[in-house]
């Protein structure tokens, strides 16, 4: 019953995301390489949270070696995840009020 698709599911939770990683990570990479083949470029900024992920970083730096490209990745501390910010920005826009509606466009210069 439900009890046993739990337990599995459970049991099997660190396989997944572990499975999940490393196909993610693979397809940023095959996705990389492809780019710098047909581009030339000869270096590549791995930015953002998921700059973060420790998987992702031996993985690029691996295939930067092997292929010849540089690779530039900041340290860790400096990995961080741009939603995570606009989810704080939000939350204290949410808490003071300020809120707008549904047919809200998009504003890149939009001040927070």
């Amino acid at each position: 019953g439900d009890d046993a698709r739990a337990a599995t599911v459970e049991a099997h939770r660190a396989d997944v995301a572990a499975s999940f990683q490393r196909v993610v990570v693979e397809a940023l990479v095959a996705g990389v390489r492809e780019a710098v083949e047909q581009t030339g470029v000869r270096a590549v900024a791995v930015v953002g949270g998921v700059s973060a992920n420790r998987g992702l970083r031996a993985a690029m730096t691996e295939a930067g070696a092997a292929d010849g490209f540089e690779v530039f990745i900041p340290d860790a501390s400096h990995s961080v995840d741009n939603a995570a910010m606009i989810a704080v920005t939000a939350a204290a826009k949410w808490a003071a009020g300020q809120t707008a509606g549904l047919d809200v466009g998009i504003d890149p210069s939009l001040a927070l």
